[in-house]
């Protein structure tokens, strides 16, 4: 009988010893889920997004005052940034253009955004442009803008 106790005692040793393996095995296996999203990912807001129009009606209304404000050298609408290096835009802002945004091209992460424009006026064909905003001192001012090409 003793035999037999000896044999129950090293099975009963044995399954406990297998099933912590099998549980540390477990607790340190890779897990094959998909990784947690970032929480520094940026977010891109567009125009459907809950109170993008708002911004967007704001940036219009100072899209289409830009060429009075530069025809009367007004640096308001610039970013602190932007009046640094600021140079005469009367060229490309003739007296009497307008600037037109495409609303649908809108795109902000954070306080940065851009939009899509085109200027009108002068004897130039329309030209379009990204117009590169920042949101600073509570209001939406000019950062810079890239040509784009024509399509």
């Amino acid at each position: 009988m003793p035999q037999l106790r000896r044999h129950v005692l090293v099975a009963i040793i044995g399954a406990v010893l297998a099933a912590a393996l099998g549980v540390g095995v477990w607790l340190l296996w890779p897990a094959t889920a998909a990784p947690p999203a970032p929480t520094n990912a940026v977010v891109v807001r567009k125009p459907a997004d809950p109170g993008e129009q708002a911004r967007i009606a704001a940036v219009a209304e100072l899209a289409e005052r830009l060429p009075a404000a530069v025809a009367r050298g007004d640096t308001s609408v610039w970013s602190a940034a932007t009046r640094e290096r600021f140079a005469d835009l009367s060229a490309t802002l003739p007296t009497g253009s307008t600037v037109t945004v495409d609303r649908a091209t809108w795109r902000r992460t954070g306080a940065v955004a851009s939009v899509e424009v085109t200027v009108a006026g002068g004897d130039q064909a329309p030209r379009r442009y990204t117009l590169v905003v920042v949101h600073e001192d509570g209001t939406w001012r000019v950062s810079g803008t890239f040509r784009l090409e024509q399509p």
